[in-house]
């Protein structure tokens, strides 16, 4: 059942009992999100409406089927799907076992193939490190000398690119100085508020094309579904040794760090949900939502000293400190903290009962995922339950409402077959406090820049803009043609296994 499948029974469900008008009528005299939340949690209960969690563990039959198929690819010079294959196999496979190590022994002769050498004896020094089986080690050492000869005679080449990507680092540069509150930005910077335009940013003093205005991390990201296979599923590294999570089949990552940090900051709670938020086709702003709820949590201590801070952030809600985090001598805007999160505006007053009515289901679900199927909501102390109930409910609903209006893309521009860097990929959804305050124009002064592989967004002008003027961003991508850049399959794959481990088809068309 997909999360819109869902939503279409219930509404069936209330039109068959003729309750859709007293249902609509109850959620529009509810003042708070949580509220909201918890009537429609009960509402689907009584329905018996709540969808199932579903289950798929590392399976070796489903590994070697993925293996196959990569097989295949190989052999027909597709090597970019035979990699993605292979990191399917890799997903799959039990840990420490063969399929494991058969799965990096092949992607090796892919990254071969592409000419990826270092990353190629990556992959084969991890097989040798590991039980594998021997008839494959006569043929690893071998393509590993062949890498090593490689990378001797293209040292050059190699020094080349080195020198190209620090050229572009230098123009990219954040050489001005910085706002002491906002402190991704130049402090050619403001923030300011009206009732016309809420709070957005305005220039200080008069700014020249190309100058670089901020440097923006995500408060954390979403990876969409078409490039899982192809990087980091934490800061979306363009890595082709990727290496996957212990525990479930659709995590990535391309460091120890990046994965210790993911399962720290979210991954432990989604990990044994990620089955069914895929299989139920939540949006990337709907798994957005979840996860900023559950780093909120995972930023504290525990839950008192959360809702100990979401205390202060409220206090702060209609000053100029709204979103600001203390940090002693100083109150910032950082979207490394999540009052920044907490603060954007979800425009609740201007959204239909049904929107509303929508998203209650979404943030419901979500909760009795939470509630049923991890430790996420267990509390120290038995008084604090209701209230982190409460607030867990009104927090996803919040969230599924901000990040319509306040998330961005994360597109970069890649090289068409001229070497022009005209096509666009996306790759990611991710929060980004300080842009989501510039307010969106069709003609706008400034432009977002993702590099590929990278998470940061990058602020530039795009034209001369003088002391006062507002600063004004365009939300959607400039281009809107979609990109030929090399596809991900993985959008495509229909699942080749029921949730009992066992076999059944696959649909690459």
């Amino acid at each position: 059942m997909s999360i819109d499948a869902c939503y279409e029974g219930v509404i069936a469900k209330l039109t068959d009992e003729g309750k859709i008008l007293e249902i609509s009528k109850k959620l529009i005299s509810l003042q708070t999100n949580s509220a909201r939340v918890l009537f429609v949690y009960e509402l689907i209960e009584s329905l018996k409406a709540f969808p199932k969690v579903l289950e798929v563990k590392k399976d070796d039959n489903v590994s070697t089927y993925y293996r196959n198929q990569g097989n295949l690819f190989f052999k027909a010079t597709q090597n970019y799907e035979a990699l993605q294959f292979y990191n399917l196999s890799l997903i799959h496979a039990p840990l420490g076992t063969e399929s494991y190590s058969l799965a990096l022994a092949n992607r090796s002769a892919v990254l071969f193939s592409m000419k990826q050498y270092d990353e190629c004896i990556h992959d084969i020094d991890t097989v040798f490190a590991m039980e594998y089986p021997r008839d494959l080690e006569k043929k690893l050492s071998k393509r590993k000398s062949m890498c090593e000869n490689f990378i001797l005679k293209n040292k050059e080449v190699k020094e080349d690119s080195t020198k190209a990507n620090f050229q572009v680092g230098e123009i990219l540069k954040f050489d001005h100085e910085r706002d002491k509150t906002y402190i991704c930005a130049s402090s050619k910077l403001q923030v300011v508020f009206n009732d016309e335009m809420g709070r957005h940013v305005v220039a200080k003093e008069d700014i020249q094309v190309g100058e670089i205005l901020a440097h923006e991390n995500p408060y954390l990201a979403v990876v969409l579904k078409s490039q899982m296979l192809v990087c980091c599923n934490y800061c979306l590294s363009r890595d082709l040794n990727l290496l996957p999570c212990k525990s479930c089949c659709f995590a990535l990552y391309c460091s120890k760090e990046c994965s210790e940090k993911a399962w720290k900051e979210y991954h432990r709670v989604e990990c044994g949900l990620l089955a069914t938020l895929v299989h139920m086709e939540f949006t990337k702003l709907e798994l957005l939502a979840l996860r900023i709820v559950i780093r909120a949590r995972t930023d504290h201590k525990n839950w008192p000293e959360l809702l100990e801070k979401l205390v202060e952030i409220e206090k702060n809600l209609n000053t100029p400190l709204r979103g600001c985090e203390n940090l002693g001598d100083n109150w910032v805007y950082d979207s490394k903290y999540y009052a920044s999160i907490h603060t954007l505006e979800s425009n609740v007053e201007k959204r239909s009962v049904s929107d509303i009515f929508q998203k209650s289901i979404t943030a419901a679900v979500f909760l009795k995922f939470l509630i049923e199927n991890t430790d996420f909501m267990n509390a120290d102390d038995a008084k604090h339950h209701n209230r982190i109930k409460n607030w867990v409910a009104g927090t996803l609903l919040l969230h599924g409402m901000t990040s319509p209006t306040n998330m961005h893309g994360i597109i970069t521009n890649t090289a068409n077959k001229n070497g022009d860097y005209v096509d666009e990929l996306n790759i990611g959804s991710a929060p980004y406090p300080f842009c989501s305050l510039i307010n969106h124009s069709c003609a706008p002064n400034v432009v977002r820049y993702s590099k590929l592989g990278f998470a940061e967004q990058i602020l530039v002008a795009l034209r001369p803009i003088k002391k006062g003027m507002q600063i004004f961003d365009n939300y959607g991508p400039v281009f809107r043609r979609r990109s030929h850049l090399k596809r991900s399959f993985i959008a495509n794959i229909r699942p080749i296994f029921n949730y009992s481990g066992q076999q059944t088809r696959v649909d690459t068309s």
